[in-house]
């Protein structure tokens, strides 16, 4: 999967090394390899809202036959305890309650809770350029769309490069120029994004869809959104990528590494 401008992308390699860093949940990161990963502002989900989301959730817990009491562990303040409850379940329970999760989390998202900033063409560019400005040196980049109040974004890293130290490098930068234009202070993003390794070509196709139709999905009109695809040679409200593109099928032997651990389920949001 080659153009112009990148590499190819590569799925999650159950045979290299996992770097797994903490702050408020687990990151997992392969060097060389794709990620999906999520920046949303900091309003974006106020408490009134996050407590709606923990009474469905408790809802969802029943009609599925799981402990209601499941919600207030998920959705608690308490890192340690939810990590440690968490990994005592079976894997597809995990599986099962991180889905759900990811459902109502990107539902809250795209109802445009907060200021939605984003969706100023001015501030909007300010993010896309922070985002673009490395692409095809420290990362390649496949999509992103900058939603009115999050980004969602599918990223590669090169060596020497991860998501800890550029992310906090974007959200730095883009924080300080958009509270200049709005003429304030103090914290614009929430301070930790969530991320998904790439685990196999339909999940590279299914993240990458999301991303196109977001905009849609959220019932956003030309203007309030910024769309770009690798394929496009720029930035857009309007542009619609081209059919999926496949993940590349093997692995370059620089990337091979000895194998530390299986891979983890896809519950880094919670």
């Amino acid at each position: 999967m080659e153009n112009d401008s990148t590499g190819p992308f590569f799925p999650f390699d159950t045979d290299a090394e996992i770097d797994i860093f903490h702050r408020k949940r687990p990151h997992w990161f392969q060097a060389g390899v794709a990620i999906f990963v999520t920046f949303r502002t900091a309003d974006s989900i106020p408490r009134q809202v996050l407590k709606g989301m923990a009474d469905k959730f408790e809802h969802w817990l029943v009609t599925q036959k799981l402990d209601p009491a499941i919600a207030s562990v998920v959705f608690g303040n308490i890192p340690e305890r939810r990590k440690a409850f968490l990994d005592g379940l079976p894997l597809a329970t995990r599986l099962l309650l991180g889905r759900e999760f990811h459902h109502l989390f990107n539902t809250a998202m795209d109802a445009c809770h907060g200021g939605c900033e984003l969706k100023r063409p001015e501030i909007a560019k300010i993010v896309s350029d922070a985002i673009l400005f490395f692409n095809s040196n420290r990362y390649d980049l496949d999509s992103f769309v900058i939603m009115p109040n999050h980004v969602h974004a599918i990223v590669q890293f090169r060596d020497g490069y991860n998501l800890s130290v550029v992310g906090q490098s974007w959200m730095r930068y883009t924080a300080r120029q958009i509270n200049r234009i709005l003429n304030r202070q103090g914290m614009y993003w929430f301070p930790e994004p969530f991320d998904h390794i790439i685990r196999d070509d339909d999940h590279f196709s299914y993240y990458r869809q999301y991303i196109a139709s977001n905009p849609k999905s959220a019932r956003l009109k030309s203007g309030e959104y910024t769309l770009w695809d690798r394929m496009s040679s720029f930035p857009s409200s309007d542009y619609c990528p081209n059919s999926p593109i496949e993940l590349a099928t093997t692995t370059p032997s620089n990337h091979r590494r000895p194998a530390s651990q299986g891979i983890e389920p896809d519950l880094s949001g919670l």
